[in-house]
């Protein structure tokens, strides 16, 4: 289920989709969208977002708890079960400055998606579209026109991320495989 959500997105983040109630005080079950869920035990607060962008008062946070991928908020303003019922489907939102400060070199997907990637030889190779990780690494899928590229974030290619563009020094072969995947799919 692809589901979009519209907000203000410079005072807010999606982090989390609201996927079910559980139990009877009105505790939500939210699948998040980092890998890294034990985040969500440093957030005070969220909103929450409809489908249609409109959005809930602050809600403070009571309690969460990690259930393998998932995480289970009890809100300040949810006290039974049924009202926590029509929560499903909604977005979790984290305002923008309760993000974690984050170290030089690493970057939020965020910032990254819209950028343009050229090549050190400064051939323009498409803009990111969207990230995604393998396991091992970060891999940027990078579109132009009917080209699409994925590359993997790692130092031996990602020459650049700071400036307006990603600097990348992909081998010739990396290029190729992308476009034979490409052509092979059409």
């Amino acid at each position: 289920m692809n589901v979009t959500y519209h907000f203000p997105k410079d005072r807010y983040i999606l982090i989390g989709t609201v996927i079910k109630a559980s139990g009877i005080a009105g505790e939500v079950v939210v699948f998040p969208l980092s890998r890294q869920p034990e985040n969500f035990r440093d957030y005070p607060e969220m909103v929450l977002v409809d489908q249609s962008g409109e959005l809930s008062p602050r809600l403070h946070v009571e309690s969460i708890r990690l259930r393998r991928d998932q995480v289970i908020i009890k809100f300040d303003r949810v006290g039974e079960r049924s009202f926590a019922e029509k929560l499903v489907g909604m977005g979790v939102l984290l305002a923008q400055e309760h993000l974690p400060t984050i170290a030089d070199g690493e970057y939020y997907w965020r910032d990254i998606v819209g950028k343009k990637v050229v090549s050190v030889d400064k051939q323009y190779l498409g803009t990111v579209q969207r990230l995604f990780s393998n396991g091992a690494q970060d891999v940027l899928v990078v579109v132009a026109e009917d080209r699409e590229y994925l590359i993997p974030v790692v130092a031996a290619i990602v020459k650049d991320m700071d400036g307006e563009e990603i600097v990348v020094d992909p081998s010739p072969s990396l290029l190729n495989i992308n476009m034979a995947e490409n052509n092979t799919s059409h």
